[in-house]
């Protein structure tokens, strides 16, 4: 447990060195998750649309497949799928790929802005092109459902 604390604490670090410390003062998401999948879950496979959004939430999992990611953001009312792409994020500033790929773990509150897209698999997604580190959690969310589990099960 400690081991993971320190590797989480190491990144918080290095993102504060970046000139992107582990907690925001501030984000303003344009849109709810539900919202977004309400509002547009008539676009196509395959479709992008262009329209901005900004949206935030923990990251709940991680799919990391070289030049491309995606990640599952969580706010009070659903999900939805991130679409990192290397080229696009690599066009706005150096490294980011590399950063939010190797620096954001699960259980981390994030805060994104792009176009939405729905990838060819059918899942309605943020194609990012702007990121932001609202909260580094000190801690895995896994290991967190666990240890409130083990609460439940003892109380």
């Amino acid at each position: 447990m400690s081991e993971l604390r320190d590797t989480r604490l190491d990144k918080a670090k290095t993102l504060e060195e970046l000139g992107q410390g582990p907690y925001a003062l501030t984000f303003s998401p344009s849109h709810r998750m539900a919202e977004l999948q309400e509002t547009h879950a008539d676009l196509p496979k395959g479709e992008e649309r262009d329209v901005s959004v900004s949206v935030a939430g923990r990251v709940m999992t991680r799919r990391v497949m070289g030049k491309l990611a995606f990640f599952t953001l969580a706010d009070e009312t659903g999900s939805i799928q991130l679409f990192l792409e290397k080229a696009g994020l690599e066009a706005q500033q150096e490294g980011w790929f590399k950063q939010i790929t190797s620096l954001v773990d699960s259980g981390d509150w994030l805060g994104v802005s792009g176009t939405l897209r729905r990838t060819d698999r059918g899942e309605l997604s943020v194609k990012v092109s702007d990121w932001r580190m609202l909260t580094k959690a000190p801690v895995s969310y896994t290991h967190l459902r666990a240890h409130e589990t083990v609460l439940d099960l003892v109380c």
